[in-house]
């Protein structure tokens, strides 16, 4: 199980989800979001981690030339789009981005990123009452895809579960990540319901009115709920 601690703001948060063996470590870059952090301040915290923790750049409504630039100067593993991938003339990142600016119409054709291979993609999508699950079938298969809960102006980190019978619906269909809601509660539940092949918290293991600050008391029982599950399921 793919588990992903998204908002990571301090490099003692970050540290401890490392040494509790979560998988990835999500920055958010969108200025918009209460859980913003800077790429200056992002690339100090990812130097502090261990090579195997993947670093995920979460970017919302973007253009890939500012995608790119953070990406080399944070040293992103994986980048997760929330809205269409706006492309940038002279960007590696450019054909990600389709003509028509849908998610949906994402490819993979940009792996010559710099030297190596490009990050990996995450696609993630809001799930609504007309969410239409053939839709996913649309994004190319190399591409992840995250389910999130959506509201008003914010794409995602609402603290809002989605409906777990759609996004299981989705799951058995591609790779899928898991989002929106998500606590030590009911992970372990939602686990089970929807069986995907990852989980992403941020809010659910935070002081209650502190968006970006983990409680590192929810953080443990997220991360044990998980291992649990995965037991659980096997």
């Amino acid at each position: 199980m793919w588990l992903k601690i998204c908002g990571i703001t301090d490099e003692d948060d970050a540290r401890l989800a490392a040494a509790l063996g979560v998988d990835a470590v999500g920055f958010v870059f969108w200025p918009g979001s209460r859980r913003f952090v800077a790429p200056l301040r992002a690339a100090s915290i990812a130097a502090s981690l261990p090579p195997r923790v993947e670093r995920v750049g979460v970017f919302v409504h973007q253009g890939a030339g500012v995608i790119e630039e953070v990406a080399r100067e944070v040293g992103l593993d994986t980048i997760q789009v929330h809205g269409p991938l706006r492309a940038a003339q002279g960007s590696r990142l450019g054909p990600l981005a389709s003509g028509a600016g849908r998610l949906a119409e994402l490819t993979s054709s940009g792996r010559d990123w710099a030297d190596g291979a490009a990050p990996r993609l995450i696609a993630a999508l809001p799930v609504g009452p007309d969410f239409d699950v053939a839709a996913v079938d649309r994004v190319h298969p190399d591409v992840t895809i995250l389910l999130d809960a959506a509201e008003g102006g914010a794409p995602g980190g609402t603290g809002r579960t989605i409906d777990w019978s759609v996004a299981a619906r989705v799951a058995c269909r591609r790779r899928t990540v898991l989002a929106g809601g998500l606590t030590p509660g009911n992970v372990g539940q939602a686990i089970r319901t929807v069986r995907p092949y990852g989980v992403d918290v941020a809010s659910g293991v935070e002081y209650p009115g502190r968006p970006g600050v983990k409680d590192p008391d929810r953080l443990k029982r997220f991360v044990t709920a998980v291992k649990m599950a995965e037991v659980m399921e096997r």
